[in-house]
């Protein structure tokens, strides 16, 4: 996914790289799909079909949201994690059921039924089975489901792959439409629904009817977290407290790495540590001039590190 930001692509930042979930137990409400609209969307018609946006006001950032035209605005910014966060659900919100949802995943699947899913299924007050797919091969897996229309309660589309999904031919007869449920002031029976700004939801409209709920709803740089196994170092006597340093993160490649016994040290650990060199995620300003990142020296440090890193074998 490109996430490239310029002026051009501003204004469509926020909806067109937010995936799209969307919900099929509610397809008896509509037709077989025969007459329905999968094109564009008229101007009367989307305005219709988005859900009106009513801020948490429970929820107060340090860098308030800045509005830049309509269904524009920027993200609210935080400074610190809150001490206790706002819990916007009293309350178990299920009444029973079951479910199921399927969403693409770039890593290790987790085994069904995990403490986790337990927990999750404990505090939703309903039996929800999560079936994530191999994000590598999401495109040519979500189109065997729609082709055999064996598609979960929920499935996650993300949008760079619509024509792969041809969402539009699915709109109204395999996506459900949630524009009776969610459309206007309608969304302010779910208040964190409603939080969504709703430039984020027009992602989700086809042929002036809603379909989705979007992921994200902007172009954002997602803040990452570099997990450690603690096993492997309470085994070795060595505290994450010790690495201080690229140069500590290199030498603890190496006493963790044991190729012949096929144990290495990293995954990919650019996309979140680049960052620590003090690069940006695409642009910064430098005397009163934007500067790209891959003109900046400090790229060319972190390339020098994670370039030593993996030709290390680490």
């Amino acid at each position: 996914m490109d996430s490239e930001f310029n002026r051009r692509r501003f204004l469509g930042a926020g909806v067109s790289i937010a995936g799209a979930v969307a919900m099929s137990p509610l397809l008896s409400a509509c037709g077989s799909g025969a007459d329905h609209q999968t094109g564009a969307n008229t101007e009367a018609g989307l305005k219709a079909a988005l859900p009106d946006y009513v801020p948490n006001p429970a929820l107060k950032p340090d860098i308030p949201p800045v509005p830049g035209g309509p269904d524009v605005l920027t993200d609210p910014g935080f400074l610190t994690y809150p001490d206790k966060p706002v819990a916007t659900v009293s309350g178990s919100p299920g009444r029973g059921g079951t479910y199921s949802a399927v969403t693409p995943l770039w890593g290790t699947v987790p085994a069904a039924g995990n403490s986790f899913y337990q927990a999750m299924n404990s505090a939703l007050g309903v039996n929800f089975t999560m079936k994530p797919a191999d994000g590598n091969n999401y495109n040519t897996i979500v189109p065997t489901m729609t082709a055999a229309k064996k598609l979960p309660d929920w499935i996650q589309l993300p949008s760079w792959w619509n024509s792969n999904f041809n969402v539009g031919e699915l709109a109204g007869t395999q996506l459900a439409d949630l524009t009776p449920y969610l459309a206007g002031d309608k969304v302010r029976k779910y208040p964190n629904l409603a939080a969504i700004p709703t430039g984020g939801w027009r992602t989700g409209v086809w042929g002036d009817k809603l379909y989705g709920i979007p992921s994200f709803t902007s172009n954002c740089a997602v803040a990452g977290v570099v997990f450690f196994r603690r096993d492997v170092f309470d085994a070795k006597g060595i505290t994450a407290a010790q690495v201080k340093s690229a140069d500590d993160l290199m030498n603890l490649g190496k006493e963790l790495t044991d190729a012949k016994a096929g144990v290495w040290a990293f995954d990919d650990v650019w996309t979140y540590l680049f960052a620590a060199w003090g690069v940006p995620n695409k642009w910064t300003v430098e005397g009163g001039k934007l500067v790209h990142k891959y003109e900046l020296p400090q790229f060319l440090d972190a390339l020098d590190w994670h370039n030593r890193l993996a030709t290390a074998g680490y």
